[in-house]
């Protein structure tokens, strides 16, 4: 199990930000360089889930709505003895799945499955490991976050970190994600936009 308190893990977030921890790992700087050319800026969050994975060792990490697998990568190279499994829900884009599965021939711990998230459940549960890391990226609408949450939760270990993108609704792009967020059971929780 994975033990750490939410102010460690608040800590580590402000202290890769800041620059105070970096990554120094080729394959991770290339996906590094291809996320950046492909959305235009640098994407911080990716490092924060490398060095939380360096720093916590989580056994088993869940990404819900993978696109490139890059977030999901940055959790299996950040601890290569955890597994990590990333659920694309993508039919249309092969050039993404072709990453995907790329990564997944690359990094050992890395498992690519394509399906619905809900559909993905039995795959995710085969594996015998509680979740210590759910990260919830693929729909971003309410109705299918509680839905997911509704499915995954039960298969969180005690001490879990759950990470949920595109909580703010700041361009129209998301539907009531911060409902979802507010409407979660847990002792702590906290946003960092």
């Amino acid at each position: 199990m994975m033990k750490f308190t939410l102010k460690q893990i608040q800590t580590t977030i402000s202290d890769v930000l800041a620059g105070n921890i970096t990554v120094e790992d080729n394959y991770f700087q290339g996906l590094m360089d291809e996320s950046k050319g492909n959305v235009g800026h640098d994407q911080p969050y990716y490092s924060v889930f490398y060095a939380l994975a360096d720093q916590f060792k989580p056994a088993f990490c869940v990404e819900l709505g993978s696109w490139r697998g890059f977030a999901s990568a940055s959790f299996a190279l950040g601890n290569p003895k955890g597994k990590v499994i990333t659920i694309d829900i993508h039919r249309e884009d092969k050039f993404a799945q072709q990453r995907c599965m790329q990564i997944a021939r690359d990094i050992p711990n890395f498992t690519y499955i394509n399906a619905w998230t809900w559909d993905a459940v039995g795959d995710v549960e085969k594996v015998g490991l509680p979740i210590d890391i759910l990260y919830i990226d693929a729909w971003h609408e309410y109705q299918y976050a509680i839905k997911e949450w509704e499915l995954y939760s039960p298969l969180l270990a005690d001490n879990a970190l759950v990470i949920c993108d595109d909580i703010f609704d700041s361009v129209g792009t998301t539907e009531l994600m911060e409902k979802f967020w507010n409407e979660l059971p847990g002792k702590a929780r906290f946003l960092n936009s």
